[in-house]
């Protein structure tokens, strides 16, 4: 075991190893890829049956696990891996990074709102849950806020001298916006930002600083 990793054991009883709590986060986060894709792929075709079919290009991950949707488990499931993997990562920088890891455990309980309020699903409904439509909204809103500001802080930690991350802070923050603006493109835009997240989580658990 590494001098790290044993005082990380140290200091907090009952938490798993570094190495461990990069295992688990990764296994998170490939769980989280491999369910929202399953998701999505069965309410794709489903929806090829239906008048308003569901589209990789216009639908989003969330309206994959929306209400009454046939790949609503899988999707919710996949989200509910995406926070595990967000409270991993936290977990593995509460010492040394704090602010860094309240966000991202900020971050995973906003994903995990997502899935536990699901939006107004494909195809659309004319009786619907409002309530939980509008706190899937607000959540997801959250998140991309928490997202950004997380990974905010981890490019000022490395100076901007890291151009994956300065794109993923980007992205983040701007692809919902446009995804708003362009709603033919928001599913596209909205797995892309799924993706640089993962992808950003997924280098953090190789960060030997965190």
């Amino acid at each position: 075991m590494s001098q790290h990793s044993m005082s990380e054991s140290a200091t907090t009883p009952g938490w798993p190893t570094s190495g461990r709590t990069r295992l688990l986060a990764r296994s998170a986060m490939v769980a989280a890829a491999l369910l929202t894709t399953v998701s999505s792929n069965v309410a794709h075709n489903y929806a090829s049956l239906q008048i308003h079919g569901y589209s990789w290009l216009r639908n989003t991950i969330g309206e994959s696990a929306g209400q009454c949707s046939p790949a609503a488990w899988p999707g919710r499931l996949g989200l509910l891996a995406f926070a595990l993997s967000a409270w991993l990562v936290a977990a593995r920088r509460r010492n040394c990074r704090p602010v860094s890891a309240l966000l991202y455990l900020g971050f995973g309980v906003a994903v995990l709102f997502t899935a536990y309020f699901p939006t107004s699903s494909w195809p659309y409904l004319e009786n619907f849950d409002a309530n939980a439509d509008s706190l899937h909204e607000f959540a997801a809103a959250l998140a991309v806020i928490l997202a950004s500001a997380a990974i905010a802080v981890d490019v000022e930690h490395a100076r901007g001298r890291d151009a994956l991350m300065n794109v993923s802070l980007f992205a983040v923050i701007a692809l919902p916006v446009l995804g708003y603006s362009i709603p033919s493109i928001n599913g596209a835009l909205d797995r892309v930002v799924f993706a640089l997240i993962l992808v950003h989580l997924w280098r953090l658990t190789s960060d030997t600083s965190s």
